[in-house]
């Protein structure tokens, strides 16, 4: 859900009228190729992502991580993105985002920045966790979060990329 406002009127008749956009859910993604020839070459095939519609997602909406992916070895690439940012409760924001059933856990970064400078980081153990509180924020302030999952291998830990951000205003 993203909340839109809006200014009517001038003067000492001017508001500002919310309304409440749907954000469509992920139906379908596709790779503009799922072979290739192996030559040493890393491979990033094209991906489009639609939704329950069938209108095709704008990739500022999501992102693609790709593995080092030269030695010949089949890769799987796996997409996760903030779907929901909710206000429901006083100074907290309910982030919902994809879920990738090969993470060990997921990464949440919040700023006030949309470079993401000064971001705090909540780490979110387990897979089957797709959605994490962010508690203490400040009111009416513009906060802007990006996730990414996290691969932990023996002592060693892989992270994909972070997704795109998305943005709400902390009304409550």
């Amino acid at each position: 859900m993203k909340i839109i406002s809006k200014k009517v009127g001038t003067g000492d008749d001017a508001h500002y009228e919310l309304t409440e956009e749907k954000i469509a859910k992920i139906k379908s993604v596709t790779l503009a190729a799922t072979s290739y020839t192996y030559d040493t070459k890393a491979k990033k095939p094209a991906v489009t992502v639609k939704d329950s519609a069938g209108k095709v997602i704008a990739a500022s909406n999501y992102t693609v991580t790709y593995t080092n992916n030269t030695n010949g070895t089949k890769y799987t690439y796996r997409i996760v993105a903030v779907t929901k940012l909710a206000n429901s409760v006083s100074k907290t924001l309910k982030i919902t985002y994809g879920k990738n059933a090969k993470a060990t856990g997921y990464e949440i970064r919040y700023s006030l920045k949309s470079n993401m400078t000064g971001a705090k980081t909540i780490k979110v153990k387990g897979a089957a966790k797709v959605s994490a509180n962010v508690t203490k924020l400040v009111k009416n302030k513009r906060y802007y979060v990006s996730v990414r999952c996290y691969k932990t291998v023996g002592k060693v830990t892989y992270y994909s990329t972070w997704s795109a951000a998305k943005n709400t205003v902390v009304k409550k």
